[in-house]
């Protein structure tokens, strides 16, 4: 008699005898945007990264039509710092994601071709 559960189908529950459930059986991939170097992950960063390249743009834009500065943890910085530093942050966040992902890229373009 086997321990476990029957299922719908009317397999074994049991994970010794179900072949769903063999020792080293990886999930099934399905495709779409959670697969390759279009994971969610990595669309979400570029999103970010995107954003934040956008936000220094603009603070270096409002920085050029007036003297302004910004308190960033007490310290009082010029705009054009700030914006150039987030700049740098998205910047650094999108090459470090393309990085992770190169393989996954590399792939995708063989295929492609």
């Amino acid at each position: 008699m086997s321990s476990g559960f029957v299922k719908s189908n009317g397999s074994s529950g049991d994970l010794s005898t179900n072949p769903d459930f063999r020792a080293g059986a990886k999930a099934p991939r399905h495709g779409g945007i959670a697969d390759g170097p279009y994971r969610f992950s990595f669309v979400v960063t570029l999103i970010v990264a995107i954003a934040l390249i956008s936000a220094g743009v603009a603070l270096i834009t409002l920085a050029s039509k007036g003297d302004m500065e910004i308190a960033v943890g007490g310290t009082i910085l010029k705009t054009e710092t700030v914006g150039i530093a987030v700049i740098v942050l998205g910047a650094f966040l999108v090459i470090s994601s393309v990085g992770r992902n190169l393989s996954s890229i590399k792939r995708l373009r063989e295929l492609i071709n």
